[in-house]
């Protein structure tokens, strides 16, 4: 592992520098002691690099990292109905398939989002969010006019969590937005969709299912 081959090589950079420092006060010669000092400077040099080379990985992982969600799956009933497959990633019981019937070309997923103060994100945090609510809609609004909006809750239809974290986010110092996130894509049978979260929302990644039957 990255990390584990990091933590060695600190460990011997500062190893080296301690080492350096050591022979700099054992030593009685005066290039010997410049040569314990060059040695000393370059195991601290090496091992200062090397922090901020795990800084900047680490920097970049905590502010690109997505998580899964859930996979979904469409199936076509008529020419404005679809039937949705909502399949939770998580333990047994969340990732029961849940089905639902939605009227549109397109479907919605949205949910609340709280993002904690970067300090905390970088500390270990991860951003709370919680998936809320399933939808359709029509991409022509002439058409989303004419009809009522199909939606379904995806667990309790309040989050007491989010909603207390919403109300208090002006006044906590280490909530740096709270707010509703959602992700729209194309009603598409042929396609199965992976819902995820990233540090700033949901987003969907779609991918071309593959029907080896048809082969």
């Amino acid at each position: 592992m990255p990390g584990s081959w990091l933590i060695i090589g600190l460990i011997a950079c500062w190893g080296l520098c301690l080492l350096g420092v050591l022979e700099l006060f054992r030593n009685p010669g005066f290039w010997r002691k410049v040569h314990s000092l060059i040695v000393a400077l370059m195991g601290a040099s090496i091992g200062a690099a090397l922090v901020a080379f795990w800084l900047l990985v680490h920097t970049f992982d905590v502010f690109s990292k997505s998580q899964p969600v859930a996979t979904v799956e469409v199936e076509r009933i008529s020419k404005d109905e679809f039937e949705l497959t909502y399949k939770a990633v998580g333990s047994k019981q969340t990732r029961v398939p849940k089905i639902f019937r939605l009227r549109g070309d397109q479907w919605t997923i949205s949910g609340g989002m709280v993002k904690w103060s970067s300090w905390l994100n970088m500390i270990g945090f991860s951003n709370y969010h919680k998936p809320m609510r399933i939808s359709g809609q029509f991409s022509d609004i002439r058409r989303q006019r004419l009809v009522a909006p199909t939606v379904h809750a995806l667990g309790p239809e309040r989050d007491v969590l989010w909603e207390c974290l919403y109300r208090m986010d002006p006044y906590l110092p280490f909530i740096e937005a709270a707010y509703g996130s959602s992700a729209s894509v194309s009603v598409e049978p042929q396609m199965t969709y992976e819902i995820y979260v990233s540090p700033f929302g949901y987003f969907i990644q779609r991918r071309i299912t593959t029907d080896f039957s048809t082969t």
